[in-house]
């Protein structure tokens, strides 16, 4: 790898822009990530290419050289590289490890699921109105796209409710890209610690629940090591909710700024279907999750992927390259003909939860807009702040007015 790197700015400060300028650099261009010296990939075809390419690997044990001096008790975001799920095993290793979870998100689990999903929707609408009852403004973030998919996967997964708001902080915290190696190191072990009690309560107590699917993989089929089981529910908590905040969060500061893209909707042009795809496309991690190059892999631009060369893909320059998308590919468009985006990934790692987050969206959009039809934003959407992160890049707060009587006071730009 030649030592052209562009540092990748660890609170994502101006995204599009550096979104751009990776994409300028070429399909695949060296940056540094926190540190880490990687790959960047940007071309959308290039990454569903490589994603199904065996010379790609998600597992730093056998094809990182430098896991132990630059990764291993150094690296901010060394958990997601490192932990043994599904998430960081390939081939029939990563069969046996997704396999216990897999049934539970086919479309007939998944519809399953729908009605709880809707009580939960449904209980968030009701608190948000409550929050509102002033007539001040309320966080639609706090009260409705966070709790949602939180108590989605809780409910999911099997966690007693109130766990979930202290899983969410952990997780919050180990996808932020401004703490110490230290600080994440301590995320990931309360976050594992908490596991480790989930674990021991469907033991004692088993249930219809993911949770107790895979301790039963761990203890009577013998599929699992513990270490896998812990790590398994690590990744499903800690993915099962992140792109789906977001992706609420997007549609609606969307919908609410530009009230001619809700009509559309309103009026039948477009669908809540659309409006969903939309906003994952915006929803789409940054940068991540980190793969490892098995042997040479030469790009078609002359570029050469080293042995043991860590990739980092650009899954959001992706999800938004003019390639797939146009000049206007920054700009949500509900009626955007081209539904490509890279939210769940590609290829064997494809995103188990994609049925189930697709299903929130589908329930929670028009049961906000149908019982709020004149929410509107409190600010102007420029003046809503961020997340630190260029894993989960996504409002950090959305305050809006409930009602129609508090129209004048919105900020006119």
């Amino acid at each position: 790898m030649n030592e052209d790197l562009y540092i990748i700015s660890p609170d994502a400060a101006d995204l599009f822009k550096e979104e751009a300028t990776l994409r300028s650099r070429g399909p695949a261009t060296p940056v540094d990530a926190l540190g880490l010296r990687a790959w960047s990939l940007t071309d959308p075809d290039l990454i569903k290419k490589l994603f199904i390419d065996p010379r790609i690997s998600r597992d730093a044990q056998r094809h990182c050289p430098y896991l132990e001096t630059e990764i291993k008790g150094k690296w901010p975001l060394e958990a997601w590289a490192t932990i043994q799920s599904m998430l960081n095993a390939d081939g029939a290793d990563h069969k046996r490890r997704r396999d216990p979870a897999r049934s539970t998100f086919t479309a007939h689990n998944v519809a399953k699921i729908i009605p709880a999903v809707e009580v939960i929707v449904s209980e968030q609408l009701d608190a948000m109105a409550a929050a509102a009852s002033a007539g001040e403004p309320v966080d639609i973030n706090k009260h409705f796209s966070e709790p949602i998919p939180v108590y989605v996967i809780a409910h999911v997964i099997g966690m007693p409710p109130h766990l979930a708001p202290a899983f969410q902080r952990l997780v919050s915290g180990m996808f932020s890209t401004t703490v110490s190696g230290e600080e994440a190191s301590a995320f990931a072990a309360e976050f594992r610690e908490m596991l480790s009690g989930l674990v021991a309560l469907k033991r004692s107590e088993p249930a219809d629940d993911l949770a107790t699917k895979l301790v039963i993989a761990r203890d009577r089929d013998n599929a699992l090591s513990e270490e896998e089981l812990i790590d398994n529910l690590f990744s499903l908590v800690a993915g099962g909710f992140e792109t789906t905040v977001n992706m609420f969060n997007y549609a609606i500061v969307a919908l609410l700024h530009d009230s001619e893209q809700l009509t559309h909707v309103r009026e039948g042009r477009a669908t809540w279907e659309d409006v969903t795809e939309e906003a994952l496309r915006f929803a789409t991690f940054p940068h991540l999750p980190i793969r490892f190059a098995a042997e040479d892999i030469p790009i078609d631009d002359g570029t050469t992927i080293q042995k043991g060369d860590s990739i980092i893909p650009a899954m959001g320059a992706a999800s938004r390259h003019p390639k797939w998308h146009g000049e206007n590919a920054n700009d949500f468009d509900v009626r955007r003909p081209n539904k490509d985006h890279l939210a769940f990934g590609y290829g064997p790692h494809l995103c188990l939860g994609a049925p189930l987050v697709r299903a929130e969206g589908r329930i929670a959009f028009p049961a906000l807009f149908d019982r709020f039809p004149d929410l509107q934003l409190a600010v102007h959407k420029d003046e809503l702040p961020f997340k630190s992160s260029f894993i989960s890049w996504g409002y950090q707060s959305v305050p809006v007015y409930l009602g129609a009587r508090e129209k004048t006071e919105v900020p006119v730009r």
